[in-house]
C-alpha cells in the first residue's frame, strides 16, 4: 500500500488491488481511519475520527476557496 501524502498527521494511501471498487483513498490519523470515494469525496466508512476531521479531509478545494 503506497503512501502518497503525509500532511498534518494524516497519511493518505491506496491499495493496489481492491477488486471492482470505484476509485478511493484511505486516510489514517493516529488510531482513526476512513475510506473516501474520489468521485464525489463522500465517506465510505470511518472509525475513530472526529466529525470535524472527516469534514476537513473531504472538503474539495473548489468548495472551500475564498472568493476575491
Amino acid at each position: 500500500m503506497p503512501t502518497f501524502l503525509r500532511i498534518r498527521g494524516y497519511r493518505f494511501y491506496a491499495y493496489a488491488l481492491e477488486g471492482n471498487e470505484p476509485g478511493h483513498v484511505h486516510i489514517d490519523k493516529g488510531s482513526g481511519s476512513m475510506k473516501v470515494w474520489l468521485g464525489d469525496l463522500s465517506v465510505s466508512w470511518s472509525q475513530g475520527l472526529k466529525p470535524a476531521e472527516i469534514r476537513a479531509r473531504c472538503s474539495s478545494p473548489a468548495n472551500t476557496a475564498k472568493s476575491p
